[in-house]
């Protein structure tokens, strides 16, 4: 079991799966879905138990919960009567749940009430991606490498959405940065209702120098935008304003606002993936050779490799093919085997009217003279959208805007 938890949680961390407040699995979930694992099959080793969790998870009828044992109901003893236990039947919230990973203790609940749509989407494709690695590492067709493979984010996205946290102090950094963090999803749940937006989240922050600002850090989402609207029509606009403006609102509410008025400041704003800064690192230009072959099949090298990738950060290899296990044992309620069902229809959040200082959002995609294609996308002016901590100040005149396609866009650069 510690040697199957141990390789998957290298892969989830090199894959960018690996946070529990941004809408991912966190330690605890990725434990009990490896116990889960091991409970199906007793008598496989680490290697054959991790091939397997990515065969499960892919086919995974996620209109049922992943539990260890049975949910136990509320508690008779005092003290334990007003634990709220999981249960999607007298819950009507428990049934928004998309992925629900069940904790074996009293009280059960639910240790993946952060994933979102967009967070789901990802978890199946890297589960479906991993366990068509693996069937192509037994045919020969590839390495083990592959499926531990760190994830190019910083070179599959044509745009970023940056997002920049300062703060005077490490001290008023901590707090600050552990609220804006504890937010980030909310911004991810606004932009998924944008039909021709997906967002990447990731969990890997980058600590840069500012020369105003003593402790800084940037958190970056790739965003992947359609060519083509809804209706099949080009050249349209993506208006990022509202998503953007209701999370500045969010983190403006912090309750330890008035305390650290002037010592904080957060900054957003729209970077190309060439316009991305110096101090993002390069994919897939610094490689870190493993000194091990990637052929030896011990589980030992295998968890020898893993504390070396935990060390320095890069891609470990897997074991080779495992040798045949004997039957699984049938514990636990029966799943389907079919393919997760398609994500749940979720209400459209209602979204607050944007400020009026709130500057535009948007990415537009024009067709240039010669017939090719240019995505053009801004938020807001050349500094961002910022949310600081100091005293009002008056309001500015609004920006002019122009008719552009027959739709309403805020002139940026103003």
């Amino acid at each position: 079991y510690r040697d199957a938890l141990r390789l998957v949680k290298i892969w989830a961390k090199n894959r960018g799966l690996y946070s529990n407040v941004l809408g991912f699995y966190g330690g605890i979930t990725w434990a009990i879905l490896v116990a889960r694992v091991c409970q199906l099959y007793p008598y496989y080793n680490g290697a054959a138990l991790v091939k397997r969790f990515f065969r499960l998870y892919d086919r995974w009828n996620w209109k049922n919960p992943v539990t260890l044992c049975d949910i136990r109901e509320g508690s008779n003893v005092p003290g334990l009567m007003a634990f709220k236990i999981w249960n999607p039947k007298v819950y009507p919230q428990d049934r928004m749940h998309l992925m629900p990973i069940i904790t074996p203790a009293f009280p059960s609940m639910n240790s993946t009430h952060n994933v979102s749509e967009t967070t789901k989407r990802l978890l199946l494709e890297e589960f479906s991606r991993a366990y068509k690695v693996v069937e192509q590492v037994e045919k020969g067709k590839c390495s083990w490498n592959e499926v531990y493979r760190p994830l190019p984010f910083y070179s599959m996205h044509k745009h970023y959405l940056h997002i920049e946290v300062l703060a005077k102090s490490q001290q008023v950094f901590t707090k600050w940065s552990g609220w804006i963090e504890s937010k980030l999803r909310h911004l991810v749940k606004h932009l998924e209702q944008i039909p021709s937006v997906q967002v990447r989240p990731w969990p890997n922050h980058l600590a840069f120098e500012d020369p105003e600002w003593p402790v800084a850090q940037a958190v970056f989402m790739g965003l992947t935008i359609s060519k083509k609207d809804i209706h099949g029509r080009q050249g349209h606009s993506v208006d990022l304003r509202q998503p953007v403006t209701h999370f500045v609102e969010i983190i403006n509410s912090w309750s330890d606002k008035p305390q650290h008025e002037g010592q904080c400041e957060m900054r957003v704003r729209h970077v190309a993936r060439r316009d991305l800064p110096s101090y993002v690192p390069q994919d897939g230009s610094k490689t870190r050779g493993v000194k091990r072959s990637v052929t030896d099949s011990s589980m030992d090298a295998v968890l020898a490799l893993a504390a070396e990738a935990e060390a320095e950060g890069a891609a470990m290899p897997a074991p080779a093919a495992p040798q045949q296990p004997s039957q699984p044992l049938a514990l636990g309620p029966p799943q389907s085997e079919s393919t997760g069902e398609p994500p749940a229809k979720r209400p459209l959040l209602a979204l607050p009217q944007a400020a009026s200082l709130a500057p535009a959002a948007s990415v537009t995609e024009e067709r240039r003279p010669d017939g090719t294609e240019a995505v053009r996308a801004a938020l807001s002016a050349p500094g961002g959208l910022t949310s600081r901590l100091e005293p009002a100040k008056p309001e500015a005149a609004p920006a002019p805007v122009k008719r552009k396609m027959g739709k309403i866009m805020v002139k940026l650069g103003q």
